[in-house]
């Protein structure tokens, strides 16, 4: 017990308050100090304290309250009023055990000191518990503060409060459990893995696990098949959250693994895990290659294509590549037509290029573009393949049909241009391209040209 004198701030209204422990009801009323204490007091001496009073009185100091017992209360006041004052009953410090949840954030109360509470302790020796954080011992705060389990407190009892003045023991709330889930719901990080199962929370370091594991696995793992299962003790936690509109705080209980487990993996399969890796490590390759292939204004032939995606263990087909470049409007029966004579084809992000080789190494290149309201040009070997691509590339068609000069020279003699053929009527397209194929080459090989 201590002895108080301090200075009325502010009285309480009076307020009846049902005594749950004592099984009585009473009539108190609270004081608040100069020093922003707090005081409950009984109805009998309301009418004889004002604001402003100094009062001297005993009890004992559970942090922002000084708990009295307000039955056999009786008190010293200094100022308008004077009584004498006797010894008051003393408040007794008892033990109590209690199975506490949620335990608040630290907080300071007015006297500049950290406190936490448990509340709404149902069918407990206390109702709420106050706690000092200087009561908790350094080697188990943590473990208190983190809440759920039973707690052995020293302390006094206040209304409807009880104040703890040491905390003696605590053991958090443990069970033992076996979990199963589904390779499929699992959250796969860098370092570890992590999932829930009902209300408990399980993290796995992935250098546990038995394959290896991949950034790409939060992509892919609906594809997977399997499951795992854990065995171990389980701790009890939780989180409040309190609702915006309405006010009102809601407990979400969880239970997190505590010590040891034991995981089973006999029920997954690794190398079904890693197929499927892989294929979509070459889904993810080839879709790379083919938005390159796409934006490349190079021409490159049909034939490298296919190795560059072969090196890297693809497959890219000729359909593929032609569909990278289509206009949904091309008639693709002009293509299907060169393409059938072609010994190779070349592309690039505008246009096609078909080479047509004859016997004594003589070569006709077919440039097509696949537009609408496009026309087909046709030229001969007069320069190197490579040379006529690249020149093509700095070339305006519109140049070539004015036969421009180039470095000194015309465009089509430079590029062995042989004439063009406007995308009209198919049958007219193919009769002029055969006049300009055909002219000039033996007739025993004109059956690879006159269609």
């Amino acid at each position: 017990m201590e002895s108080f004198t301090d200075t009325v701030k502010k009285i309480g209204r009076l307020k009846s308050y049902f005594d749950k422990k004592k099984r009585i009801s009473e009539e108190k009323f609270f004081i608040v100090f100069k020093s922003e204490k707090k005081s409950m007091f009984p109805k009998s001496v309301f009418d004889r304290i004002r604001e402003g009073d100094t009062i001297k009185f005993e009890g004992t100091d559970g942090g922002e309250w000084i708990n009295i017992d307000t039955l056999n209360f009786q008190f010293e006041l200094k100022g308008n009023i004077a009584t004498t004052p006797t010894t008051p009953t003393e408040v007794k410090e008892r033990e109590i055990e209690v199975e506490v949840n949620y335990i608040t954030k630290p907080k300071k109360n007015k006297a500049n000191r950290y406190f936490v509470m448990a509340r709404n302790l149902k069918d407990q020796p206390a109702d709420n518990v106050y706690i000092n954080l200087s009561a908790i011992s350094e080697e188990i705060r943590e473990e208190v503060l983190q809440g759920y389990g039973t707690i052995r407190i020293k302390g006094t009892e206040g209304h409807d409060m009880f104040f703890a003045n040491e905390v003696l023991f605590f053991e958090p709330t443990i069970k033992e459990e076996v979990v199963e889930v589904e390779l499929k719901d699992i959250n796969f990080s860098l370092y570890y893995i992590s999932f829930t199962v009902g209300d408990k929370q399980i993290t796995l370091p992935t250098d546990d696990l038995p394959f290896d594991t991949s950034p790409v696995f939060e992509k892919i793992k609906s594809e997977f098949k399997g499951s795992i299962k854990v065995t171990g003790s389980f701790r009890k936690s939780g989180l409040m959250k309190k609702n915006k509109e309405t006010k009102e705080w809601t407990e979400t209980i969880q239970w997190q693994e505590d010590g040891e487990i034991k995981v089973d993996y006999s029920k997954v399969d690794t190398d079904s895990i890693k197929k499927i890796e892989d294929k979509y490590q070459k889904d993810l390759e080839y879709t790379k290659l083919m938005a390159i292939l796409r934006s490349n204004r190079m021409y490159r032939s049909f034939t490298g294509i296919k190795k560059m995606f072969s090196d890297r263990g693809l497959k890219i087909s000729t359909k593929e590549i032609e569909g990278l470049y289509w206009d949904e409007k091309y008639d693709k029966e002009f293509y299907n037509t060169l393409k059938d004579k072609a010994d190779e084809i070349y592309v690039s992000d505008e246009e096609f290029v078909f080479t047509m080789k004859l016997e004594g190494d003589r070569e006709f290149r077919i440039v097509e573009r696949p537009i609408v309201n496009s026309a087909t040009y046709i030229f001969g070997d007069k320069c190197s393949m490579e040379e006529l691509l690249f020149k093509l590339k700095e070339t305006r068609k519109t140049d070539i049909i004015q036969d421009a000069q180039y470095q000194g020279q015309r465009v089509q003699e430079l590029l062995g241009y042989k004439g063009r053929v406007v995308h009209q009527d198919y049958s007219e397209w193919l009769k002029k391209i055969e006049t300009i194929i055909g002219d000039g080459v033996a007739i025993e090989l004109e059956d690879k040209f006159i269609w």
